[in-house]
């Protein structure tokens, strides 16, 4: 089977579907371009956690992730995991919301086909962007699914600081 990279739906928010032979992978560009489940096909199992509601819950920027968000899947913490402020200049004071910035923003997604789902998101001072790349763009690969980060300054440097990943599973 050739993959395919598909818009879709998750709950009530608008999607984007990786599915090859073994894997199914959706990833919700507007809400941190998380991903918000991957089963692994052969054994028709949920690999991420996942809340039982109908309605996706969105949390507002600087929001509280655990009390108001959906607090499942794969989110990416950048560039810290508590609620902070950044310590050194020119930052110093700026507050960082709880698990970061990334989490909650809307993210720019291009899907084509044949070349990898690219998105993008403007944090502090930083491009934060991943590339999945489907098993077509990695024709060396045995892989179902390739998850590539990058960070770039966008002005004069990012903030000294990078936080982890977040997954919940199930």
């Amino acid at each position: 089977m050739r993959s395919t990279i598909t818009p879709s739906r998750y709950k009530d928010q608008p999607a984007i579907t990786l599915e090859s032979e073994t894997i199914v992978a959706q990833f919700l560009p507007d809400v941190g371009a998380k991903l918000c489940s991957l089963i692994y096909k052969p054994a028709n199992l949920e690999l991420l956690l996942q809340r039982p509601n109908e309605t996706y819950r969105l949390a507002p920027y600087d929001g509280d992730y655990v009390a108001q968000g959906e607090c499942s899947g794969f989110d990416e913490m950048f560039p810290s995991i508590d609620r902070s402020f950044y310590e050194g200049y020119p930052w110093r004071g700026t507050p960082i919301p709880d698990r970061g910035e990334v989490w909650s923003l809307p993210w720019t997604c291009a899907t084509v086909q044949k070349d990898p789902i690219s998105v993008e998101g403007r944090v502090s001072a930083c491009l934060h962007s991943r590339v999945i790349l489907s098993p077509a763009a990695l024709s060396t690969s045995p892989m179902p699914c390739n998850l590539r980060w990058s960070v770039a300054a966008c002005r004069s440097a990012c903030p000294p600081r990078f936080g982890p990943c977040h997954c919940a599973t199930g």
